[in-house]
């Protein structure tokens, strides 16, 4: 049988936010983030000597297995940030983007049907679903 990986990433990108308000409202742990203003740092470390010119933060869900769905993920992330609601929606209105962002591996044929209901509670709280492949 084959074996599927792929990432469901939470993400927000906002002009001011302090992203450890973040990481405490969700009781998530980022795999990355950062503040407007400070200087910018790669991924390996190295900091550079420009600054952010936003605030990051992101939570990652890493998959490997045998299972080549991953929308029920998206609607767990979804269902769990229902209680989240006012909130993200006062980080949308101050110019903020929440995004549900999947990366799969291209390597293998991989897809998934995301629910009406999935969507549509997406909508509501103003989170964008992308999707990357890599090929």
């Amino acid at each position: 049988m084959r074996m599927y990986s792929y990432n469901i990433i939470f993400r927000i990108e906002h002009p001011s936010i302090d992203p450890s308000e973040l990481t405490k409202r969700f009781a998530m742990k980022p795999d990355r983030f950062w503040k407007i203003g400070e200087l910018r740092t790669l991924p390996n470390g190295r900091v550079l000597k420009t600054r952010n010119r936003d605030s990051f933060w992101s939570c990652s869900e890493k998959y490997e297995g045998k299972s080549r769905t991953f929308f029920d993920k998206v609607d767990r992330l979804a269902s769990r940030l229902k209680r989240h609601k006012a909130f993200l929606d006062r980080i949308s209105a101050t110019s903020g983007k929440c995004e549900s962002y999947i990366q799969l591996h291209g390597d293998k044929n991989i897809g998934d049907t995301l629910s009406p209901e999935t969507l549509a509670l997406l909508a509501d709280l103003n989170i964008f679903l992308s999707v990357e492949v890599f090929i």
